[in-house]
């Protein structure tokens, strides 16, 4: 599978504190190692899904657009206190 993003986006998420540094590159190695919890639709954007992955204990959220070609376009990342519980059975420490 494979999997495209903006640049300039990875560039803002490195910088942001709140995401605790994951970066795109994060989430590839994530998926190749299997450690997706879950993977559904967008609740109010039809044309996007998301992506539940386990990244260092915490679940992170990547929304993602497949294209025609069969890559996925992901979006953003961003961390989930909900689907860390979800995912984990447990809340963060």
């Amino acid at each position: 599978m494979k999997l495209r993003w903006d640049p300039a986006k990875e560039q803002k998420l490195h910088a942001l504190d709140d995401r605790c540094g994951v970066t795109f590159a994060d989430c590839v190695v994530a998926i190749e190692e299997g450690r997706v919890l879950d993977d559904v639709p967008h609740p109010t954007r039809d044309h996007e899904r998301l992506l539940v992955l386990a990244i260092e204990g915490y679940a992170y959220v990547v929304p993602y657009v497949p294209e025609a070609d069969g890559s996925l376009f992901l979006k953003t990342v961003f961390p989930s206190r909900k689907h860390t519980v979800l995912g984990f059975g447990k809340p963060p420490q």
